[in-house]
């Protein structure tokens, strides 16, 4: 959607709301309109309304048909269903995207932890056994100590609006990357993960006023599964600890989306953050 679309949608009813509004109290009229009922069509019931009155009444009534329109609108449509991203695993970076996007509150009521190394190390020394398994190599790729992984690739988000005033579904939510190692005296070594996301009852979004329109965002945590393989057609080993990822969506004062931080979901811990994606459009 262009950029006067837009404007034109998230912003044009408010505009009308507020011109209506102060026109209301800008009109001044004396003359009068004589109105008659006749509810059985027997006798007739005359009463005198200023015109002021019932014009006041019905812009008003308009003004509050501008604003109510936003309960039907599809906030879909503002986003992009196909996006591009890297993904990066430094612990510094993790812990900084993931305060910036989520304060303490959202973290604590979301179940993200912020657990030690020592749970981030077995996380990847578990992915590293993942992919010596799909790759058929006795290799270290995230544990390497001098070495750093970064990941490209591209992701699919489908979201319908469904049933009710602001109720939405995520539809799809599925991609690949392409991870590369790049460490001292080491081959580069790549190797591919796909994901999909697994269906679960977070992928039911049902914002609230507050969220919608005064917070204006709303937090998303779709869960995945992930597989590793060598190639896009080569045979894949499916990982087996599931990953969470989590959004946030603003909606004002321009809709537009954040980073996400990338969860294990670990049993008896919780979501350790354990990467970071940063998108960028096709």
């Amino acid at each position: 959607m262009n950029t006067f679309a837009t404007v034109a949608l998230l912003y044009g009813p408010l505009v009308l709301c507020v011109s209506l509004a102060v026109m209301t109290f800008r009109i001044r009229t004396t003359s009068v309109t004589t109105f008659t009922a006749q509810p059985l069509g027997i006798f007739g019931v005359s009463f005198p309304l200023k015109n002021q009155i019932l014009i006041k009444s019905l812009m008003i009534l308009s003004s509050i048909g501008c604003l109510s329109l936003y309960l039907f609108y599809d906030y879909s449509v503002f986003f992009p269903a196909v996006l591009q991203m890297d993904v990066y695993f430094d612990q510094a970076g993790v812990v900084r995207t993931a305060d910036e996007i989520f304060s303490k509150a959202e973290q604590k009521e979301t179940g993200m932890v912020r657990a030690d190394e020592a749970i981030r190390q077995h996380y990847f020394g578990v992915l590293d056994t993942e992919a010596r398994l799909a790759l058929g190599k006795e290799a270290s790729f995230f544990l390497v100590s001098n070495g750093n992984v970064h990941s490209t690739g591209r992701t699919t988000f489908k979201v319908k609006k469904i049933n009710g005033w602001q109720r939405y579904h995520i539809e799809e939510s599925k991609g690949e990357l392409t991870h590369v190692l790049d460490a001292a005296h080491v081959p580069e070594t790549e190797f591919v993960t796909l994901f999909d996301k697994l269906p679960t009852a977070e992928d039911y979004l049902e914002p609230s006023i507050s969220e919608l329109f005064l917070k204006g965002e709303v937090i998303l945590q779709p869960r995945f599964r992930e597989s590793l393989a060598e190639y896009r057609t080569s045979r894949s080993v499916t990982f087996n600890i599931v990953v969470v990822g989590f959004t946030k969506v603003f909606t004002i004062p321009w809709p537009h989306y954040s980073s996400t931080v990338y969860c294990a979901d670990i049993a008896g811990v919780g979501f350790v953050p354990i990467a970071y994606a940063i998108y960028r459009q096709e």
